[in-house]
């Protein structure tokens, strides 16, 4: 049973470092390529933002 445990410990551990890493390398993207002078609160105000640029 401890085995089971410490495998969905790991798991987890590396979901949660992968998409925290996604995350940066998102935010770095669009920091430095994509609009250095806006800062965005989130993926999802960026994806708004970008919808209402196409929509002009």
């Amino acid at each position: 049973m401890f085995q089971t445990d410490a495998v969905i410990g790991m798991l987890s551990t590396c979901v949660t470092c992968a998409n925290s890493l996604a995350d940066y390398f998102a935010f770095y993207v669009i920091e430095h390529y994509v609009d250095p002078s806006y800062k965005f609160a989130g993926l999802i105000d960026f994806a708004k933002s970008a919808v209402d640029i196409k929509r002009d």
